[in-house]
């Protein structure tokens, strides 16, 4: 019987499924299928990424080497884990500006607030589908983290480490001008609409000098997911209410 037993458990185990046991019983139980998952991004830089020709150019060299990645989920499944209002944040920095392609380094925020297999599952989501734009991972810390987004304003907390506070530019100038939209966010995003942070406070030393900009041109708001890198200045869940004006 233990032998019948111990082969049950491994075969379930290579079959994704596993028992739940209490009072003397096993159940048997499939993982549900996984979901992409979906939800709020924000991303700000040490580096205008709205601005005129000259401006960027003298950035280009000597700046934007810093930058904060904010994700919320929405929704989603990762390894059978729902994922839908955990967050994430990452710092990440380079010797150079983070566009120029050299080495880069980080330190990944992870919801404190989420139970141990969502923290998980989120980690290895974010490794697998981010693993290149946070380049070495040199720390993970759990954190009390705030990401939010109500459509105009935005919020990006991670402890006493990171702190990013702004709106989205009132009159959409990156959307008239998208020539002055200077980088791609580092996260393929849907919606995406430049952001003017009042307030953008780094205290990660692990990776750079502490720092504390204000009232800059400095972020990328949108929204990630499947189908996630379509038209700009259009946020989808905005998309139907601004088609029926």
């Amino acid at each position: 019987m233990k032998v019948l037993l111990t082969l049950a458990f491994a075969t379930s185990a290579a079959l994704g499924m596993r028992y739940l046991c209490g009072d003397g019983c096993c159940t048997l139980t499939r993982p549900e299928a996984d979901i992409e998952p979906a939800g709020t991004y924000i991303e700000a830089r040490t580096a205008s990424v709205f601005a005129g020709a000259c401006h960027y150019n003298s950035e280009l060299v000597t700046a934007g080497r810093e930058a904060l990645l904010a994700w919320r989920f929405e929704d989603g499944r990762v390894a059978g884990v729902a994922l839908g209002g955990v967050e994430l944040m990452a710092a990440v920095a380079s010797s150079e500006n983070l566009a120029q392609g050299a080495a880069r380094r980080s330190v990944v925020y992870v919801d404190a607030a989420a139970s141990r297999e969502q923290r998980e599952a989120a980690l290895e989501w974010l490794k697998a589908r981010h693993g290149s734009e946070l380049g070495e991972i040199v720390a993970v810390e759990e954190l009390s983290l705030d990401v939010s987004f109500d459509g105009e304003l935005y919020t990006a907390r991670a402890g006493d480490a990171l702190a990013l506070s702004g709106g989205l530019l009132p009159d959409r100038e990156c959307c008239k001008m998208p020539y002055d939209v200077w980088y791609q966010p580092f996260t393929p995003i849907a919606g995406r609409i430049v952001g003017n942070s009042e307030r953008f406070v780094w205290n990660e030393t692990r990776l750079a000098r502490a720092f504390e900009n204000r009232e800059r041109n400095d972020a990328f708001v949108g929204t990630f997911g499947p189908g996630a890198g379509g038209s700009c200045c259009v946020l989808p869940s905005r998309a139907a209410a601004l088609g029926a004006q």
